[in-house]
């Protein structure tokens, strides 16, 4: 978890070659960690992209749509749906924010009664 508060602290300022390089350095490891640690990284970058899309246009609902899905993959349901409704508060005939949102329901909102 420590490379990944590294890895944070390169992307947030846009130093991607530094946070490969971090990745290159990680040689003693195993080939399944390194890819964990790929995907990790790149999952990490892609936030912060949506992020910066959402800087740029904060109407662009489809980036919140793409934030809440991510934060449903890392198991924060209240950043997720936050996200979520956002999207849909911007546009409310977007098929993808209702799928993603159908799909936090199903794994968060569960309602038996």
């Amino acid at each position: 978890m420590e490379e990944l508060d590294e890895l944070r602290t390169y992307i947030a300022p846009g130093k991607y070659q530094e946070a490969l390089l971090l990745l290159d350095e990680m040689e003693e490891m195993s080939r399944d960690d390194k890819i964990n640690r790929i995907s990790s990284f790149m999952e990490v970058l892609l936030v912060h992209l949506i992020k910066q899309a959402i800087e740029k246009d904060p109407r662009y609902a489809l980036a919140y749509v793409g934030l809440g899905d991510c934060y449903n993959y890392w198991a924060k349901p209240t950043e997720a749906k936050q996200a979520m409704i956002e999207a849909l508060e911007l546009d409310e005939t977007l098929g993808e924010a209702h799928a993603s949102l159908g799909f936090f329901k199903f794994i968060y909102d569960w309602d038996f009664k």
